[in-house]
């Protein structure tokens, strides 16, 4: 009986909030065009984040090639996200250790240009009874959310596929957590641009949306469990290879209040 009352209060809060929403962007229809110098290309969109001021779209991501007949040979391993939004392009790169390229950077105009070929979609909110009912009955349903919340006095909404989703048993204590990446995360109080993995559990206690994110930092992570000597020899080594670094995600942010909601699309 308790269960049945916590999902019933849960889907009608969900429902109150989001019942003047019909239409998103369709991630499933839209995709990017990206006109370099030198030749084009185009990729799906795998999140987008929606600010009071912007609309953020990060791209699939992809292993860093050349056009040519070999096209991993004689290329630093690297990944490339794109970031699109109204005013530019930015790139988040993830650098193997040897490498002293920038982590982040801004793609001049003069070398790229993005083409944003956006689709809207009505769509069809699903309580969250809905949703584990999908889950525990194995139903090939791709379902989406909307993260709503507030970071540094500015709202956002984030949407993307829910394409890895925890739930509990039926015999269980209800939840649904799902566990999304790659996602865009924006501090625009700072100006500031990442991307990283987002959690966010519902259940009988609603957990902290918290966000993992990529950040570069010294070759050796020093732990807390670490002996006397381990701590010190890995400050050293620190120091030795300070011209260095190594890309880890290890940036952890905790939101309080953050909305969730899960949809489908209608067409």
């Amino acid at each position: 009986m308790k269960q049945f009352l916590l999902i019933f209060l849960l889907t009608f809060l969900q429902t109150k909030v989001c019942a003047n929403e019909n239409n998103i962007i369709d991630l499933e229809k839209s995709f990017i065009e990206i006109d370099s110098p030198s030749y084009k290309w185009r990729t799906n969109i795998q999140s987008v984040l929606i600010s009071e001021n912007n609309t953020y779209y990060l791209m699939k991501e992809i292993m860093a090639e050349t056009m040519s007949s070999q096209p991993f040979t004689n290329q630093n391993r690297h990944l490339n996200l794109m970031l699109v939004n109204e005013k530019g392009i930015d790139t988040f790169r993830s650098q193997p250790v040897g490498e002293f390229r920038r982590n982040t950077f801004k793609v001049k105009k003069k070398d790229s240009s993005a083409k944003k070929n956006i689709i809207f979609n009505k769509i069809k909110f699903l309580s969250f009874k809905e949703v584990h009912e999908i889950l525990l009955n194995s139903k090939n349903v791709k379902i989406y959310c909307s993260i709503k919340y507030e970071y540094n006095g500015i709202k956002y909404n984030l949407l993307t596929i829910c394409d890895y989703l925890n739930f509990s048993k039926k015999n269980n204590n209800f939840f649904i957590q799902p566990a999304l990446g790659y996602v865009p995360f924006i501090d625009e109080a700072n100006s500031t641009k990442n991307y990283g993995y987002v959690a966010f559990k519902i259940g009988e206690k609603n957990s902290k949306l918290e966000f993992i994110l990529n950040e570069i930092g010294p070759i050796f992570t020093i732990y807390k469990n670490d002996n006397f000597i381990k701590q010190n020899v890995k400050k050293i080594l620190n120091f030795l290879t300070s011209f260095k670094v190594k890309n880890s995600f290890s940036k952890l942010v905790s939101i309080d209040k953050a909305q969730l909601s899960f949809f489908i699309y209608k067409s």
